[in-house]
């Protein structure tokens, strides 16, 4: 009896403990208050709802059922009613009673990104039901079918990312001595929530009166998804000439001038922006030469980029037509 009343005590303890500690567990903040960003490598997030569509329906017209899918924004672009649409695809339509139209919906309302508040708060709210109704499958199967549904979804979406400069009023001088900010080297780089981003930043200095910075562009989201050049089809044909394209641009000018960029296509007059490609996803650099003749100070200066696009995911499920 002794040692059960002792054990009995032992683990009241250790619930008061754990009890405790979860009291201390509730702060809702992600990330460093430090950063700009909340950050992540997702744009939007698709998943069907339980049972729509159900795990196994009838044949013969005996069974109607409905195709439902949440989409939820994790990274921090938002996204307005219309730019982009959801696309069931898999399936013959016209074996479920249906058209093509009836399998394509434009995003019906807005999806706000993630929003970064005083102190590192960080509030997701973006979500959304996109419905699929009136399947209802056709045909009298003389045995059971095992299709796969694929639901498509393709939208526009956007990071910014930023970096930090070094401008001396010397360029050439004591370049590998450290004061206010170094003129040679990798310098940090910071992304919002999406999965393009700019993960490296290279600055070396040219002249006397020339910085250049060497941004690398690369596809950080998941294998299977895909990109395509800002508000144009998700169209993965090997002649699609919008495949893989990126919509780079410096935001920012240094000393009153935007930078000269090479390695772009179909480029800004002021080459300051443009596109890169990069092909079947392989990570791309673009270089930027900054003008910073007659600087008269040394400080760092804020590089904004932003970086457009079309984006492609897709969930899919297998779903049993039984032969009744």
């Amino acid at each position: 009896m002794t040692s059960m009343i002792k054990m009995i005590t032992v683990l009241m303890v250790l619930v008061g403990l754990m009890a405790f500690s979860g009291c201390g567990n509730k702060d809702t903040t992600v990330g460093p208050a430090t950063t700009p960003f909340a950050g992540g490598q997702n744009g939007l997030s698709v998943a069907f709802i339980d049972g729509a569509p159900p795990d196994r329906v009838l044949d013969d017209q005996k069974q109607e059922f409905s195709i439902s899918l949440t989409l939820e924004n994790l990274g921090e672009e938002d996204i307005e009613e219309g730019e982009g649409y959801v696309e069931i695809s898999g399936i013959d339509p016209a074996e479920f009673g249906l058209t093509e139209a009836d399998m394509r919906q434009d995003l019906p309302n807005d999806i706000p990104g993630v929003k970064t508040y005083p102190g590192g708060t960080v509030v997701r709210s973006g979500k959304m039901l996109v419905e699929f109704e009136d399947f209802n499958y056709q045909q009298d199967l003389p045995g059971n079918w095992y299709p796969r549904i694929r639901a498509n979804l393709c939208y526009d979406y956007a990071t910014n990312a930023t970096t930090a400069a070094c401008i001396k009023k010397d360029m050439l001088a004591n370049i590998e001595r450290k004061e206010v900010c170094e003129l040679t080297g990798d310098k940090q780089v910071f992304n919002s929530g999406a999965p393009i981003q700019v993960t490296k930043v290279t600055q070396t200095p040219l002249s006397s009166d020339k910085i250049q910075l060497q941004f690398t562009i690369s596809h950080v989201g998941e294998t299977n998804d895909r990109f395509f050049k800002v508000s144009t089809e998700c169209d993965d044909k090997t002649t699609n000439q919008d495949k893989d394209k990126v919509y780079f641009e410096v935001m920012t000018e240094i000393n009153g001038n935007k930078p000269e960029c090479s390695g772009l296509s179909d480029a800004s007059s002021d080459k300051s922006s443009g596109y890169v490609k990069l092909w079947n996803g392989v990570e791309q650099i673009v270089t930027c030469n900054f003008d910073v003749g007659d600087v008269n100070l040394d400080y760092e200066k804020l590089v904004n980029i932003r970086l457009s696009y079309r984006y492609y995911q897709f969930v899919e499920k297998n779903i049993l037509i039984e032969d009744i």
